[in-house]
């Protein structure tokens, strides 16, 4: 529970960095990402939100009033409402399929420029952050020691 509010706190930390960031940003990208694109291929969303883009993994996508994408989010697919319980370990994805998905959702080509990096680690869990000309990525992952994985990626348009 501990390493989790470190990271929400971490996640919430860096959100807030990136807005302040002062690099230019070039008009909206992503003509690959739609409401409806992602429907076809992927169907309807199940009660949480999610669309179910691999066998185990999830995303979230939120968008904006023009339909451009605003943020998503790549995690374990939530088979079930129920929270895991304090003492069981959150569930993580193979970290080559999650960067695979996010390849997938946005082409490093339509990410623009490289910028600024950065990586935090607490215990087992290190967030690793992105910036980029048209989009900032964040990615929780676990540590070899506790099985590896990724437990999330974050990506949200710059506007």
């Amino acid at each position: 529970m501990r390493n989790r509010i470190i990271l929400l706190i971490l996640f919430v930390f860096i959100t807030i960095l990136a807005g302040v960031s002062q690099t230019q940003t070039k008009n909206q990208t992503s003509d690959n990402l739609t409401l409806d694109k992602l429907q076809q291929k992927y169907g309807s969303p199940n009660l949480k939100g999610q669309y179910k883009v691999r066998l185990e993994i999830g995303l979230t996508v939120k968008f904006k009033e023009n339909g451009q994408p605003l943020e998503m989010r790549i995690e374990p697919l939530s088979l079930s409402e129920e929270k895991p319980s304090e003492t069981e370990s959150p569930k993580v994805m193979s970290s080559d399929e999650a960067e695979e998905v996010l390849n997938e959702l946005v082409p490093v080509e339509k990410r623009g420029k490289k910028g600024n990096t950065g990586n935090s680690e607490f215990g087992c869990t290190s967030v690793e952050y992105t910036e980029y000309e048209q989009v900032i990525i964040n990615t929780a992952k676990r540590c070899e020691q506790q099985g590896a994985g990724t437990y999330s990626i974050s990506v949200r348009w710059k506007k």
